[in-house]
């Protein structure tokens, strides 16, 4: 997997700082982004936190949008995913893993009636290397436990995590409101 181990210190403290501080009103922040209505169903977002990026949001055509980007929904499974396995490359970083191709295939599944929502979600990672199954476990686990969206989706719908280390399923997790978690 390619990431800078030079980047381990600075990780790791940003890290243990998250998990040692308890202080509430002291870890509590904001995330803003912008958005401009461009033509149609056509906006652009602009998100500022570490730059100035721009993205293009719209409908596909059969949808009656001109297809200029992702669907707001796209981006949220977009923003779902690359949460969690960001969470994966630090721990990657950090713990010196010897894992190669690190993917997901996140899915949203939606009742799209009018009042419609996500009913779950399901994050498929895969991965090879020559790492143990024990230590990919703990690295799945707190993987999760370091993702804001993973603990804020965990909370009003059933999410289930699945990590494959050279094509085996070594880790599952089925998370969410106890009430809608079906074994």
């Amino acid at each position: 997997m390619k990431v800078d181990k030079s980047h381990k210190a600075g990780i790791s403290s940003y890290i243990e700082n998250r998990k040692k501080t308890a202080d509430k009103a002291k870890m509590a922040g904001t995330i803003r982004i912008d958005l401009r209505h461009v033509d149609h169903l056509n906006f652009q977002g602009i998100a500022k936190e570490g730059g100035n990026f721009t993205v293009e949001i719209d409908e596909p055509p059969e949808r009656d949008g001109h297809g200029k980007g992702p669907t707001p929904l796209n981006y949220f499974l977009i923003g779902a995913g690359s949460c969690l396995l960001m969470q994966w490359a630090k721990l990657a970083v950090i713990e010196d893993l010897d894992i190669n191709n690190l993917e997901a295939i996140v899915r949203g599944h939606t009742d799209r009636r009018i009042d419609g929502y996500f009913t779950d979600f399901v994050f498929d990672i895969t991965m090879t290397g020559n790492e143990s199954e024990e230590r990919i476990k703990q690295v799945a686990k707190e993987s999760e436990r370091l993702c804001f969206v993973h603990n804020t989706l965990k909370r009003a719908v059933p999410v289930i995590t699945n990590v494959m280390l050279n094509d085996k399923v070594v880790y599952t997790s089925k998370l969410g409101p106890k009430e809608t978690i079906s074994a």
